[in-house]
């Protein structure tokens, strides 16, 4: 609900993510889904991205399920329109970072992942994920801001 309001805000504490979540907000001005890596295909360049919160007023509808992992309170499954988008993450030191262009072609509704999953075709390589990961939760947004991002860093 913060981040609904403009107010970045993420979940366990972690303080990159969360700062991968205000740079790519405050760039693109678009709501940002923070989400786990949950599957890799390397062969379709792939990737499942699941988690059990986003802002409201980033998918086209929602529904309000239990959570995943404790199975209590509320965790909401959004479905997210399908076209490209952006995937983000600064590394702890903010030395780092990874971005990545690329589409959303489906959205999932397995009962062993966190509520809202999306699958992810990505540019880059989904390799990524596998050999020098900047952590767990990525940041993803509507829209390919890859360029805008990579000329953020410049500076």
């Amino acid at each position: 609900m913060l981040n609904d309001e403009g107010i970045v805000a993420g979940c366990e504490g972690d303080i990159p993510a969360l700062i991968s979540m205000a740079i790519l907000h405050y760039l693109t001005d678009e709501p940002v889904f923070m989400a786990n890596p949950s599957s890799i295909d390397i062969d379709k360049n792939e990737i499942i991205l699941a988690h059990c919160t986003l802002p409201l007023n980033m998918p086209d509808e929602f529904y309000l399920k239990t959570h995943f992992e404790s199975g209590l309170g509320v965790g909401i499954k959004g479905v997210i329109e399908e076209g490209e988008a952006t995937i983000f993450k600064l590394s702890r030191d903010g030395k780092e970072y990874f971005v990545s262009g690329g589409e959303i072609i489906e959205n999932l509704n397995s009962e062993n992942l966190c509520r809202t999953q999306i699958r992810f075709r990505m540019n880059e390589g989904v390799k990524y994920f596998l050999q020098n990961s900047l952590g767990n939760h990525h940041l993803i947004c509507k829209g390919n801001y890859s360029k805008l991002v990579r000329e953020f860093f410049k500076w």
